[in-house]
């Protein structure tokens, strides 16, 4: 009697882990046969009811029973939904992003970047793309030519890392000259979000006076400068 009451227990137990996993079972008889397949129902000091992995069901007289194993199995959609991380997959990749630009060049700038990821973290690549900013005095321009390094520094399913482009803007109307950036953001699959600041080449103005005989003239000196912005970076990766 004890015997049939700590095997109900334990049928009980694993019944309750169930509900957090996929199970499958085998039941072994006592005269040698093993069915394997899912427990659909126990009638309690009497018969225990299987489900087999063929379809058919089986009901068994638990005198007949000699034990019954349990194994979890977790599908591939089970794997899919409980993965805490995805890690992007090694060789050509590709991002699309754009950045909302904030400080002394307001606008905004769209880039591509093309490159290669070496390892689940390192991602290294070249950009392009456009960007549309105010100058202080005037409209600025450009077409921005980088290099890209991203590196994933945690393995969650929201991945935070790091993004580091330098390179030039070649000016369409305003200067050219040295470009840079670097953020933080998170991924989740193909989708990130990411803040940090950049510098791009401005412009400044200065009036000079002088004295021109009787009268007092200006003249307007126009030099670069690099202007700094805070941005936030919607990117799509493929």
């Amino acid at each position: 009697m004890m015997k049939k009451l700590l095997f109900l227990l334990l049928l009980l137990i694993t019944q309750t882990y169930a509900f957090t996993q996929n199970n499958r079972e085998t039941v072994y008889l006592k005269n040698g046969d093993e069915v394997r397949g899912s427990i659909v129902g126990i009638m309690p000091a009497k018969s225990v009811t299987m489900a087999a992995v063929e379809g058919d069901t089986f009901v068994y007289d638990l005198t007949k029973v000699d034990k019954i194993t349990r194994e979890s199995i977790f599908s591939s959609e089970d794997k899919e939904d409980h993965s805490s991380y995805i890690a992007p997959e090694k060789g050509y990749r590709f991002l699309l992003s754009l950045d909302l630009m904030a400080g002394k060049m307001s606008g905004l700038k769209w880039t591509t970047v093309h490159g290669v990821q070496i390892n689940k973290n390192i991602f290294l690549g070249a950009g392009t793309g456009f960007c549309v900013a105010d100058d202080y005095y005037g409209l600025h321009m450009s077409v921005p030519l980088f290099l890209d390094f991203r590196s994933d520094f945690l393995e969650e399913r929201i991945t935070p890392f790091v993004e580091a482009r330098v390179g030039v803007v070649c000016a369409l109307e305003g200067s050219s000259g040295f470009y840079g950036d670097f953020s933080f953001g998170s991924r989740m699959r193909r989708f990130s979000i990411s803040a940090g600041v950049e510098t791009l080449p401005g412009e400044d103005k200065d009036y000079i006076q002088y004295r021109d005989h009787l009268y007092y003239r200006y003249e307007t000196v126009t030099y670069k400068k690099q202007s700094y912005n805070f941005y936030i970076r919607f990117s799509i990766e493929f």
